[in-house]
């Protein structure tokens, strides 16, 4: 036997009262959420590898490290390393680049940094590396917090002298 509901006004405005405060509250957590966001310093990480021109040649193959800024607060860069297994790199004299560290990274803007590949693969195979190493990009900025690139896999062998 079929039983029937029926609904009364009453019914319907409690449950569209209940449907707009909960409407409120997805709202509310997600306008939170994103004034969170827009108080963080919001960068990006990426290494690759490529030539830097010198004159109508280009010169030898360099790993590229860049830090992009798409959020909208200022970042200041304090330091600039690869991470290796558990170890960081750190460039001790120096790395070349479009600036020098520490830099203030204004929204929208980037900086580039490069070291010879064949280098850094000697150093890594001085260190007792073989084969494919996996190197990421870090960027520390002044407020404590570390921005990583993906992973970039260099074949030590290829490079190494």
């Amino acid at each position: 036997m079929l039983q029937q509901y029926s609904i009364t006004l009453d019914d319907l405005a409690s449950i569209l009262t209940a449907l707009i405060a909960l409407a409120g509250l997805i709202l509310s957590i997600h306008n939170l959420r994103l004034s969170q966001r827009d108080k963080q310093i919001q960068l990006k990480a990426k290494l690759s590898n490529g030539f830097l021109p010198r004159g109508p040649d280009l010169g030898e193959l360099m790993l590229i490290l860049e830090v992009s800024n798409p959020g909208e607060k200022l970042a200041t860069i304090t330091s600039v390393s690869l991470l290796w297994r558990n170890q960081t790199i750190a460039f001790i004299h120096g790395i070349q680049g479009t600036t020098s560290i520490p830099f203030e990274l204004p929204p929208g803007k980037s900086a580039t940094f490069w070291t010879p590949l064949k280098g850094l693969a000697s150093t890594l195979k001085e260190e007792s590396a073989r084969g494919k190493a996996k190197l990421m990009a870090q960027f520390h900025t002044a407020v404590g917090t570390d921005h990583l690139s993906k992973p970039f896999v260099l074949n030590i062998d290829d490079w190494a002298k």
